[in-house]
């Protein structure tokens, strides 16, 4: 993970860095091009829009800043409050926020190096976890709920079917991976096919939890529709790291952490989600969802392993 996105997803999780600690995450959306990041939290009344800039704020962005600060005012939103975070802010700037009663904050580096330090070593692990969360038995009910639910949809000039078949592999007394699978089509020709797939850790002998989801996917070959390239690429999210224990909160951001991605390979796959309206990152509770975002879901995590595939594969998508 580059260490942009590193504090990035640390203001995601960690909210009480920037905002008071009732509000929660909401969504979000990287600008490559500004090196910014627009982040939004709420307490259900009200929301809070943070301007993150990725490096020392520069009197460019500041203006870009209080433009969208001043568009605001026009616009009749629930927003109470607009804040200017970068890495680090001038003096003179900070006296000039400060005069206009902007909030404004410097994200404090080692902090945020101490916070993932502390992630990772305190990462949780169902199989020797002593105490388990509240939001486990959601977690187990919404990978079922995905499992079965109806996951068919279409975006752009693409469309997604998957088999209404469940397959689970079983190791011992318990299926160890349940899986589905799935066609992408392209402008109406099959071009990709592959699994959606769900991995569990056991627990104890009686129970086990939902670990990975894992999409593994593969280009039908153009010369023969009926056989399938032998490399397999394959995208993982775990659970126990984009699922906040402490609200149930699941966040639905893929990030492109691939250290064989380019910065232009990221900013590109940026480009195309932000064209196929699938650039916005937010969070839904494992017990409160609607089908909207299971299909915001699993479209995005569909493009991002299509994407990724295709940036290591250095063939054009469109």
């Amino acid at each position: 993970m580059r260490p942009d996105q590193d504090l990035v997803m640390l203001m995601k999780k960690h909210p009480q860095l920037v905002v008071e600690s009732n509000f929660s995450f909401k969504n979000s959306t990287t600008f490559f091009s500004q090196r910014m990041t627009k982040l939004e939290y709420t307490d259900n009344h009200k929301q809070k829009i943070v301007y993150f800039f990725h490096g020392n704020l520069s009197s460019e962005e500041l203006g870009y800043f209080m433009d969208e600060f001043s568009k605001m005012f026009l616009q009749k939103t629930n927003i109470s409050q607009v804040i200017l975070g970068a890495k680090n802010i001038p003096t003179a700037y900070r006296n000039m926020l400060d005069h206009f009663d902007v909030s404004w904050f410097e994200i404090d580096l080692t902090l945020a190096k101490n916070m993932i330090k502390q992630q990772e070593s305190t990462k949780i692990n169902f199989k020797n976890r002593i105490e388990r969360s509240k939001y486990h038995d959601a977690l187990l009910v919404f990978t079922e709920g995905f499992l079965g639910a109806d996951l068919n949809t279409s975006w752009d000039d693409f469309s997604l079917l998957v088999s209404d078949q469940q397959v689970s592999k079983v190791e011992g007394e318990s299926p160890n991976c349940k899986e589905r699978v799935f066609q992408i089509y392209y402008r109406h020709q099959l071009r990709y096919e592959g699994l959606i797939q769900i991995t569990y850790q056991k627990r104890n002998e009686l129970m086990q939890w939902p670990d990975l989801l894992t999409v593994c996917m593969t280009e039908v070959n153009s010369l023969n529709e009926d056989t399938l390239r032998n490399d397999v690429f394959k995208l993982s999210i775990d659970f126990q790291t984009c699922v906040d224990w402490n609200t149930g909160y699941l966040f639905t951001e893929i990030l492109c952490d691939d250290e064989r991605l380019t910065e232009r390979d990221a900013e590109r796959i940026q480009y195309i989600l932000q064209k196929w309206n699938l650039h916005h990152n937010y969070s839904f509770h494992l017990a409160e969802y609607d089908q909207a975002d299971l299909e915001y879901f699993i479209k995005k995590l569909i493009s991002i392993t299509l994407l990724k595939s295709t940036a290591h594969s250095k063939q054009p998508i469109s």
